[in-house]
């Protein structure tokens, strides 16, 4: 495909912009490709608890999630390679400088020792953080394809975060899958690996699902995010449990400062507003027994006390850290040989560890350089996604600023994110959409300057 039959000049971009913010449907095949590529990777995170952690596919060396998320980075890369333009551009300047950081402790780590195990090892864990620019790609691509609306972006994202609750709720009551902290707490999660980052994810979704039940109530909405809520309290993590009931009181607080808030009728704001304070009342109802078990009461507790999560495993990686020379800090060392340092440093460790803090893995894996290139990628793009308000209003702005922030907060704080391509999964697409909405409003101004300065 070439770039004339898939990007869109100044004009069209605007045109089509304002056509999505006044609700025209989406084609059937950009929504598709959203579902697919949203909530149809599910499909993936459940195979792997089939199979069992690290067991994979047999005769293949790499888990169902694996290899569907690989296809996805490849097909962000070659959509990179492909695409030319105003919108694909500044993406391209970026993933190339990253990619170039990234690469530097891997070569290094490899130069010195020769060993290619060890050295695809740190490729694989330098693309894991890749994954979210390469992605970002392939919906950045769907937007300006084909017609698809803002409200069709969320429902999707609404949709990932009920559908695995439903999923953990079943395996519940089914007694299928294995429980989230063992026999310390009732807390489940079912078939999925992975609890931390899929309580990430819920709690992304779950602003999606307030928003989309606040902006237009409707019975529907409202059984998506009160399912997602029982979802994210029956898998217990902290950030789920404190998300079901923070969430959706942030996004009602930001969404009544809006116009468009406003402007609706007294009826229309009553239910919203009512549908908000339902789900706030039935997450804090639900999480009471959870919150009571003597296991997740202490987890609670050093929360509350400001103890630092981790606290081990990042003195651990501080004291590998501070062995090494300052090159390593610079460029990284690899992810394999940090991993063996910080096992190396921490007595209850063996084999690799991790600080299971991304800021901390990153930097201790490819260095300061890259640590600060990525997280100045995303908050790129979180200044993105402040012009939106323009065309779908202020809350819908906050909400998505609101989803990033709650991102790069559990990165930074709580655990991976930035490198882990589930949570990633599902903020691509919000910033996908930032970045073309406003690059479009962009160049639709500077074309209707060059206009008037030609008259």
């Amino acid at each position: 495909m070439s770039d004339s039959d898939l990007n869109v000049d100044a004009g069209r971009a605007r045109s089509t912009v304002g056509r999505l913010s006044a609700g025209s449907l989406s084609l059937p095949i950009g929504a598709t490709l959203l579902a697919l590529t949203v909530p149809g990777l599910l499909v993936l995170d459940l195979a792997n608890g089939l199979l069992g952690e690290g067991q994979g596919i047999p005769a293949l060396p790499v888990t169902p999630g694996e290899l569907g998320r690989t296809v996805l980075l490849f097909a962000g890369a070659v959509t990179l390679l492909q695409l030319r333009g105003p919108f694909f551009l500044p993406l391209q300047r970026w993933v190339v400088a990253l990619l170039g950081l990234g690469l530097l402790g891997p070569l290094t780590a490899f130069a010195s020792t020769s060993d290619t195990a060890v050295f695809l090892h740190d490729i694989e864990k330098l693309f894991k953080a890749l994954y979210g620019p390469l992605i970002i790609a392939i919906f950045l691509a769907i937007y300006l394809r084909y017609r698809v609306r803002f409200e069709t972006v969320l429902t999707m994202i609404s949709a990932w975060g009920a559908i695995a609750s439903l999923n953990v709720v079943l395996f519940k009551y089914a007694g299928v899958g294995v429980a989230t902290y063992g026999k310390w707490s009732s807390a489940f999660k079912g078939l999925f690996l992975a609890q931390n980052e899929l309580g990430l994810g819920m709690t992304i979704s779950l602003a999606a699902s307030s928003y989309l039940a606040l902006d237009r109530p409707r019975p529907r909405r409202f059984i998506v995010a009160l399912a997602t809520i029982v979802g994210m309290l029956i898998l217990g993590t902290r950030t789920a449990t404190l998300g079901s009931i923070v969430v959706p009181l942030i996004v009602l607080f930001t969404y009544r400062g809006d116009r468009v808030y406003r402007r609706a009728g007294r009826r229309r704001i009553i239910v919203g507003a009512g549908v908000i304070l339902a789900l706030v009342f039935a997450g804090n109802q639900l999480s009471q027994r959870l919150r009571t078990e003597s296991y997740q009461a202490k987890k609670y507790q050093r929360l509350v006390s400001g103890e630092f999560t981790r606290v081990l495993l990042l003195a651990g990686a501080f004291q590998y850290a501070g062995e090494r020379p300052l090159t390593a800090d610079l460029i990284g060392d690899g992810a394999h040989r940090y991993e063996s340092g910080v096992a190396d440093a921490l007595p209850f460790k063996e084999g690799r560890a991790l600080a299971e803090v991304d800021w901390m893995d990153l930097y201790g894996a490819h260095g300061v350089l890259f640590t600060i290139a990525l997280y100045a990628f995303y908050l790129w793009l979180l200044v993105r996604l402040i012009p939106i308000d323009r065309i779908h209003g202020k809350g819908a702005k906050w909400t998505l600023v609101l989803m990033t922030g709650i991102y790069l907060t559990h990165a930074t704080l709580a655990g991976h994110a930035l490198a882990s391509p589930l949570p990633t999964g599902i903020i691509a697409p919000v910033l996908a959409y930032g970045w073309w909405a406003s690059r479009a409003q962009r160049l639709a101004f500077q074309r209707r300057r060059t206009t008037t300065e030609v008259r």
